[in-house]
């Protein structure tokens, strides 16, 4: 149509405008959500995804949620409110709102439709105690297991080391929830903080448009990977359609929050292991710049695949319960008798007996349980488990090497599989092994524990030797399976 056909379309009664067609496109997504869902740049101007977070929930540990903002759509529950203020888990400094419309926004979020419980920790002015987190994170944990939904935990905040804190996170873990956290903001060793410290954790440094490391972010070993946190465009709490644009580690935590529920909805009885080493697996590696001192060069790549066993292979849809199956996190999640597989000496036979020759090695991996050993000595190794009511079945397996200098034909040294409630009081043995079990190598053992569906309790082994000769009971690869 030229000029003049336009002029005369004009003058038509039945026409009310004429102007020029142009074109129209669905609206951009924010570029931290689209650098997401690919694996390298430029961005494509979407974000794609297959899951919503349907069915999981997030805990943030903040300064609470507004939960009357628009974009959260009526899914943010009452919470709890550790602060000696007289507010509720409500919002009244922006931080807590910010991350959670990252995590499960309709516009600016990674899971969708996940609900949101405001754990608030933090005051008005962003500050609290670890005292008072770790008072949400007890309430966070008893609210998990007395509703049994798939959740995820998402810490915001940073501070010195603390031994309390770390304990506390790991109890979080053995007790089923997947928990991310900020690696802290000082271009510092995320080690030399907590709770970024905690191995088990998720911790998450910042990275910019560019792919850039965020020079703000801390690193080192104790990050796990990395997720945009520069120029962060979310939620806010003064109004229901309020946004404000924030960096930091504080705004990459989230993403990653968030592509937890996306996994927990694709797979609703995964551990906490294997949610975080399917996310870590499925990170893009080698696409971030300025990488240094041992920090991973990985990027959150939310599109995840097929879900990590403990190991970091593919599984079914079979779920390991267990957080540390083979020993790797130290007495984080195993209590004692943990020791180095490159490292025998006082985990092994260490005079100068026959058995010396041998090597005490670990099936897999570097670590692995030793228990026994001591002439009248007695040690325990266990982990804190919640087993799903709804499984059809769970199996306790186990890889078990007895080595011995008993040379007596009676059971003086024993090792007992026990299931144990959280208290330490037996529930049940399942097994006994003596030195009479004695054998070159590891040989894997299994055991029915169906019956302790829905409960909480700690897969225990207790060795005891009498005054005799000792004997050792090596121990890896752990799996406690729920089947569905």
């Amino acid at each position: 149509m030229n000029d003049n056909d336009a002029q005369d379309l004009a003058t038509d009664p039945h026409v009310q405008f004429v102007e020029e067609d142009s074109v129209v496109t669905i609206a951009a997504s924010t570029w931290s959500l689209d650098r997401i869902d690919q694996r390298f740049l430029p961005l494509n101007g979407s974000y794609v995804y297959s899951e919503t977070g349907a069915g999981v929930t997030v805990y943030v540990v903040d300064t609470g949620i507004f939960g009357g903002h628009s974009d959260f759509g009526g899914r943010v529950s009452a919470g709890f409110n550790a602060i000696d203020d007289g507010r509720d888990a409500s919002d009244c400094h922006g931080h807590g709102t910010h991350v959670a419309g990252v995590i499960g926004g309709t516009d600016y979020g990674v899971a969708k439709a996940v609900t949101l419980v405001p754990v608030r920790v933090l005051d008005c002015q962003g500050s609290g105690t670890v005292s008072g987190v770790l008072a949400g994170l007890d309430w966070a944990l008893a609210d998990h297991q007395q509703s049994g939904r798939p959740a995820v935990v998402n810490m915001s905040l940073t501070g010195p080391t603390s031994g309390a804190l770390d304990y506390e996170v790991s109890l979080l873990l053995s007790g089923g929830l997947t928990t991310v956290v900020a690696a802290g903001n000082s271009n510092d060793n995320a080690c030399n903080y907590s709770p970024a410290r905690v191995p088990g954790a998720l911790t998450v440094g910042a990275t910019n448009t560019n792919d850039g490391r965020a020079g703000f972010s801390n690193i080192g070993t104790c990050v796990d990977l990395f997720a945009p946190g520069v120029s962060i465009l979310s939620d806010w709490y003064t109004s229901a359609t309020a946004t404000a644009v924030s960096s930091g580690t504080s705004s990459s935590a989230p993403f990653v929050a968030g592509v937890a529920a996306l996994c927990l909805e694709k797979y609703p009885t995964a551990s906490p292991g294997a949610v975080s080493q399917t996310i870590v697996a499925e990170a893009t590696p080698g696409v971030i710049g300025g990488i240094t001192d041992n920090s991973p060069n990985r990027l959150l790549f939310s599109l995840l695949g097929a879900l990590r066993d403990g190991a970091g292979d593919p599984t079914s849809s079979d779920a390991q319960l267990l957080s540390d199956p083979g020993f790797d996190f130290g007495q984080i999640f195993w209590t004692s008798g943990i020791c180095s597989g490159g490292s025998p000496t006082g985990c092994s036979p260490d005079d100068d007996a026959p058995i010396e020759a041998m090597s005490f090695a670990s099936r897999s991996g570097n670590t692995h349980a030793s228990l026994g050993g001591n002439a009248q000595n007695s040690q325990i190794t266990s982990e804190l488990v919640s087993v799903p009511g709804n499984a059809t079945s769970v199996e306790l397996s186990f890889y078990l090497w007895v080595v011995t200098k008993d040379k007596s034909k009676s059971a003086d040294d024993t090792l007992k599989v026990q299931i144990r409630d959280g208290t330490g009081a037996v529930l049940g043995t399942l097994g006994t092994f003596s030195n009479l079990d004695n054998c070159p190598t590891y040989i894997r053992r299994f055991f029915d524990a169906s019956a302790y569906r829905g409960k909480t309790v700690r897969i225990s082994f207790v060795a005891t030797n009498s005054h005799g000769q000792p004997t050792w009971f090596l121990l890896d690869d752990v799996g406690l399976t729920a089947k569905r």
